[in-house]
Parts: structure tokens; sequence; C-alpha cells
């Protein structure tokens, strides 16, 4: 069974001269706490820019996103916000002693939505047979009484909403875009530093296992006696 002696990279001096097999895994021992390090920094430097580019995509078309949240969430709460609607309109009573329905009724017929949408559907009655006349009738009562109430009463109230959740978003957003941004810098310049470091020691290990798991393995390899040269390690892993 080999032994390794625990080296860091600092005992080196810079200097990584290799007369052996047991030196060459010596030194891919003392790389590995290093690349760990490097491939943390990494992670985390990744792991920023995706949480800055969702920051970036948070703040991008405030108007937009108010719209399309309002638009959604109308739908989405559509049927509840009916069944809601119309018991409460037909338990309340006027000062009149009329229904607050009533009222409703008498107030859409007036609005110039009603107008226009009431015109263009009365003008698809104008064709034959039975199917030209019951479907306009049907579109008329689903817009009176299904669409009409969703667009004047529960459209304004979730676009308060969705005003506000966007600007809290906003405010979010904005804080986890400088914090990131400050650990995007500050995980590029420990992975620049660190780089320069491995740039010399790197150069004996073979590109494709320029990896701490990949150096853990030859010297467990090499220590357990799997392998007694580099090539030997490469073929352990690689049948790993």
């Amino acid at each position: 069974m080999a032994i390794l002696q625990n080296r860091t990279l600092s005992s080196y001096g810079g200097q990584y001269i290799i007369e052996s097999e047991g030196e060459q895994f010596e030194l891919f021992s003392a790389l590995i706490s290093p690349l760990k390090e490097l491939e943390s920094y990494t992670d985390s430097r990744d792991a920023a820019m995706i949480c800055i580019e969702q920051a970036k995509n948070k703040l991008a078309n405030p108007i937009l996103t108010i719209l399309r949240g309002a638009v959604i969430y109308t739908i989405a709460f559509a049927i509840p916000f009916l069944i809601v609607f119309y018991i409460v309109i037909n338990l309340v009573n006027l000062s009149n002693g009329s229904s607050l329905f009533d009222a409703y009724k008498n107030w859409v017929d007036t609005t110039p939505l009603t107008y226009h949408v009431l015109d263009f559907l009365a003008n698809l009655m104008k064709g034959d047979g039975f199917l030209s006349a019951i479907i306009p009738v049907l579109l008329t009562l689903a817009f009176l009484y299904l669409i009409v109430p969703c667009i004047y009463f529960e459209f304004p109230v979730v676009m308060v909403f969705c005003i506000i959740a966007t600007i809290i978003s906003r405010a979010t957003a904005r804080k986890e875009l400088q914090e990131n941004s400050e650990i995007y810098k500050e995980m590029e310049g420990r992975i620049a530093a660190l780089t320069d470091l491995l740039i010399l020691p790197l150069q004996h290990v073979p590109y494709d296992y320029r990896n701490s798991e990949a150096l853990e393995h030859f010297c467990k390899s090499y220590i357990n006696g799997r392998a007694n040269t580099l090539k030997e390690a490469i073929d352990a892993y690689d049948t790993y």
C-alpha cells in the first residue's frame, strides 16, 4: 500500500518538478483541495448569474407584467368571483326597495362597451336558421352576465393587486440583482486568483481529468494499490 504525504501547493514554492510516480500522485493530492475551492467558486458564480438573469427578467417590461398577470388571474378566479358577485347583488337591497341586481341590469345596459358589443351581436342575428338566431342570444347573455362583471369589477381589483405585487417584486429584484452582482464579481476575482495559482501544477494533469473527483480517485487507486502509474489510474477512473 502506497503512502502519500499531505503536501499543499504552497509547499512546492512554485516549482513543480516531478521525478517519480509517487511525486506525481502527491501533486495530485495537493491539487484536490484548491480544485474543490475552484469548483465551489464556479458553482457560486453560476448560481449568482442565474439569479441575476432572473432579477433582470423581473425588472423588464413592468407594464406588460402587470397586464399579463391581471388577465391571467382574472380568468383564473372568474368562476368564484362570479358566484360571490351574484350572491351579493341578489342579497343586497337598495334604499328604494329594489335589489342591487336590478340596479346592475339597468346600469350594464348603459355602458358604451355593452352598446357596441350588443350592436355587433345584433348583426349576427340577421342570418337565417336556428343557429344564427340562438347563438347570438347565448353570446349576449354570456357577455352581459359573465364577461361584463369580470371586466368592470374583477379586473380592476386584480389589476390593483398586480400593481402592488409588481412593485414589491421589482424592489426585491433590485436587491437580488445588487447582491448577486456583488457575489458574481467576488467569485470572478477568487476564480481568477485561484486559476493563476493552478496554471502550472495543472499542466501535470491530463486536460479531461482536471477536477477534484478524478484526482481523488487517482490518489485512492494509488494508495490502494490499484494503480502505480498515471495511465493505470486513468484506466481505473474510466472504468469506475
